[in-house]
């Protein structure tokens, strides 16, 4: 069965795309680089965010030192600052269905799995997207 393409999905162009990844990977790093570092983190942190026209997402991928030892409130206020960052940049251009975070790869919620419970690997997923 063929999945239905959202006709809303963005055009870029290869090179229109790796110029916004790109662009968006020194936004998240200059941000993520003046966060303060939470106990476990080490600093510089890998930055990649990866666009994904098709589905209409951002997927922003930080390295394992992003990481840190415990959930905390102060580490959910960072990712939801990086959050806005991409998701508010990307919405001035094109409609954003969503922006999914990974640390090497790895879901988030995988490094936590007291806090999410039930998450399966492989399956990032955030709540808080904009409408779309």
């Amino acid at each position: 069965m063929e999945e239905s393409r959202d006709p809303r999905a963005w055009n870029l162009s290869a090179m229109e795309q790796r110029v916004l990844e790109e662009e968006l990977s020194r936004a998240v790093r200059r941000l993520v680089s003046g966060q303060a570092v939470l106990p476990g983190q080490q600093h510089p942190v890998a930055v990649r965010v990866t666009l994904v026209p098709a589905e209409r997402i951002a997927v922003v991928d930080l390295g394992a030192g992003y990481v840190p030892r415990e959930w905390s409130p102060d580490f959910e206020d960072a990712n939801h600052a990086v959050y806005l960052l991409v998701a508010e940049t990307l919405q001035a251009r094109y409609p954003v269905r969503g922006v999914r975070f990974t640390c090497e790869g790895r879901a988030l919620e995988e490094y936590f799995p007291e806090i999410f419970p039930g998450h399966e690997a492989g399956g990032a997923r955030r709540t808080d997207t904009p409408a779309g």
